[in-house]
Order: structure tokens, then sequence, then C-alpha cells
């Protein structure tokens, strides 16, 4: 999203001046970070391992290039954004991002963040099959409905 409006500050490709944003949600929004960008369990596993106890530092601050997504001054949304968070998140290379952070206090697109139980891949359904997702699913559908967008037909 940072880029797409960047884009359209520049103002050079037409196509990005009709791109709007309405409403946003971000799920669990985590930086990317080190090796953990490769992805796959088996380095998930030696990444928490390394972070548990071996090494006893936060990987999150020594290795995360932008310490995750921030909204800027700039994106205006006719909805407010909504930013589902993992609670119960045990792993320092998915700490959460505070997608406000660079924003005033009275900032019109600052996001709604909202904490649920579960871990990372809970919150946004990145295994499937989780109950934890489609109470996620459906806070997000109710918010829909609320400021009259469809999104599922």
């Amino acid at each position: 999203m940072n880029k797409i409006q960047q884009k359209i500050n520049e103002g050079k490709d037409e196509r990005y001046k009709k791109i709007k944003f309405r409403f946003i949600v971000l799920f669990d929004q985590v930086p990317s970070v080190g090796v953990a960008r490769i992805g796959g369990r088996f380095l998930d596993a030696i990444i928490y391992l390394v972070t548990f106890g071996c090494v006893n530092r936060n990987i999150y601050d020594l290795y995360a290039e932008d310490k995750g997504f921030t909204l800027t001054k700039e994106m205006k949304f006719q909805f407010q954004p909504l930013h589902l968070i993992a609670i119960d998140e045990q792993r320092k290379v998915f700490a959460v991002s505070d997608v406000n952070k660079w924003l005033p206090k009275d900032a019109k697109n600052r996001a709604l963040q909202v904490g649920f139980m579960g871990v990372h891949s809970d919150i946004g359904g990145g295994y499937g099959g989780s109950l934890f997702e489609l109470i996620t699913r459906q806070f997000v559908y109710e918010k829909s409905k609320e400021y009259g967008l469809s999104i599922w037909g």
C-alpha cells in the first residue's frame, strides 16, 4: 500500500491516479524478519528455538528492516482501516506492528486495532481449518456491513 500511495503522490503514472482506498483490513501485520521471509515450518521451528533460548536475543529488534508496515499520513480511506492482532503469539519474529505508529493522534486514517485470541497463523487463516479464522472473518464481515460495504456478495 505504501508503494501504491507513493506512486499516487508522484502522479507520473495515470493508472495510479484512479486508485482509491475505500477499506483495508490487515490480518496481524508483522514485519518481514531475516530468514523468516523464506517461510516454511522448518525454518519457523529453527528460528523459534534460536530466539527461545540458544541465543536469547531479540531477533525482531536485530533484524527487522522497518519494524513492520505502518500507515502514512498521505493514505486516505473512506472507512477506518482494521488491524486484527494475534494476542497469544509468543514467537519474537512475529512481533506485532503498530500500524498507527507514525500517525498523529488525531489523524483520520488511524486504524482500529483489535486483538483476538490465537497466534499469527490463526488470525488470517494461514493454515486453514481454524475456528479462530472464522471469528476474525465474521468480525470483518460485520464491520463491513456497518460501513455499508458488500464484501461477500
